[in-house]
């Protein structure tokens, strides 16, 4: 873990607590140990001590097993929890496995103590991993979400074959349609026959050559007709591949109708049209 473990030890008898410090010290084990065996006193060591591992004897005149485990998920749901105890049945064994406990070790088998204490650790830190990365992918996708939701364009991805997987408000918005009407449906589902033939070659265009391709149409006649800029790109998965289809389409038709206006413009002086 990079630096000394914290190992709380919940014995009643100090002997048996030093036994398994030098069991640990004789296999290399890196640590600081503080031993309770009180309630009062274990509960003050979850929250101060903080250990990495919890070592606990089964039955003791003040405090038992049970108990200690019961607290330990309560305040530290993932801190494995070890019992070592002279005697522990089978079904005690069981129970104790079933409320949480990690394993379950005797005494009189120092050895097994330790492979129990280092397997412990190994299945810990692969489960902190596992939730780090977990995490890391959460955040990541709250943090595409947020992106694309607010962007000022009808953002959408799709499958290879051009059905839809994700489509922002602002897509929404544009089509008039909401997301769980459109999600697995291809564009000649839900535009009209040009607009969906058009969109269909660029997605084509993207999935064959892997690279990003842009198309600027009209959509409608008259005063309802919009200019529209879209723009297909890859989006990797495994071995850069692409494994999805992003968009990105945005409404020109106010930046068409000024670059219009500007191309008619004479040059002998503003304001008169050629």
């Amino acid at each position: 873990m990079g630096q000394r473990l914290k190992i709380l030890i919940v014995e009643d008898q100090p002997a048996d607590a030093e036994l398994l410090q030098y069991e640990m010290r004789r296999a290399g084990i890196d640590y600081i140990a503080r031993r309770v065996d009180t309630r009062e006193s274990f509960h003050l060591a979850l929250t101060e001590f903080h250990p990495d591992l919890i070592l606990s004897d089964f039955s003791m005149p003040s405090f038992d097993g049970f108990t200690a485990l019961g607290l330990a998920r309560a305040v530290m749901p993932e801190t494995p929890f070890i019992f070592v105890s002279g005697t522990i049945g089978e079904e005690r064994a069981l129970d104790a496995l079933k409320n949480g406990a990690t394993d379950y070790v005797l005494k009189d088998r120092p050895k097994r103590v330790i492979s129990a204490i280092q397997r412990a650790l190994i299945e810990a830190k692969e489960r902190a991993e596992l939730r780090d990365s977990q995490e890391a992918i959460q955040s990541s996708e709250k943090r595409f979400r947020s992106f694309v939701q607010h962007m000022p364009g009808a953002a959408a991805i799709m499958d290879l074959h051009g059905r839809y997987e994700f489509v922002n408000e602002h897509w929404e918005r544009a089509l008039g349609k909401a997301a769980h009407e459109v999600l697995g449906l291809s564009c000649e589902d839900l535009l009209p026959p040009d607009s969906a033939a058009r969109l269909a070659r660029l997605h084509r265009q993207v999935v064959e050559t892997g690279k990003p391709a842009s198309s600027i149409f009209r959509c409608g006649t008259g005063d309802a007709a919009r200019w529209w800029c879209s723009s297909f790109f890859p989006v990797s998965g495994r071995e850069e591949k692409p494994s999805m289809i992003g968009s990105i389409t945005i409404d020109i038709t106010d930046q068409k109708a000024a670059g219009d206006a500007i191309d008619g413009v004479d040059s002998r002086g503003p304001g008169r049209a050629l």
